[in-house]
């Protein structure tokens, strides 16, 4: 498999910092007036970034170790068994319970709502999402994300080699 799509997820990590940089230098015309608002909206993008990096590079590190054709081996595939695809559901199901609770229990609604339109691209200064619809779309994005790979027809061939962990294999 071409050298992109096995170290896909670098390519993650870069198009992450680079929304974040776009996103954080819009944050002073987005809240002129809140020095506040300025600060926490800066902590957000960043921790955002962050997170989503961190995801990215265990993907590339499980990648490299496993000798996989790409970081989609670690996603909850159709066919995938073993060792693989503990890791990937514990992973997939970890992230998505985690950004579930977070916005549905905690104050993660709010947050998004209030500095989820510095990654929009025609967003204006002081438009907010309302938090109510970024609960339901996280409710279903939830449910979508954790049914779709359960509802795929089993496969016998993946379009790359995911086969498990080879680690010192040669």
């Amino acid at each position: 498999m071409p050298l992109i799509f096995r170290h896909f997820a670098l390519v993650l990590i870069l198009f992450t910092g680079i929304n974040a940089v776009i996103a954080a230098r819009r944050v002073p015309t987005f809240f002129a007036t809140d020095l506040q608002a300025q600060t926490d909206a800066a902590r957000f993008v960043w921790r955002v970034a962050a997170l989503l990096m961190a995801l990215f590079l265990v993907l590339e590190v499980l990648t490299v170790a496993s000798r996989s054709d790409s970081p989609l081996c670690f996603l909850p595939l159709p066919g995938v068994s073993g060792t693989r695809a503990y890791i990937a559901w514990g992973m997939w199901i970890g992230w998505i319970g985690a950004v579930t609770l977070w916005v549905v229990f905690a104050a993660g609604a709010d947050r998004v709502a209030r500095f989820g339109p510095l990654f929009a691209r025609g967003a204006q200064p002081g438009y907010a999402y309302n938090s109510r619809i970024v609960r339901l779309l996280t409710i279903v994005w939830c449910v979508g994300s954790l049914a779709i790979p359960l509802a795929m027809p089993k496969s016998d061939r993946l379009p790359m080699t995911c086969s498990d962990f080879r680690v010192g294999a040669h």
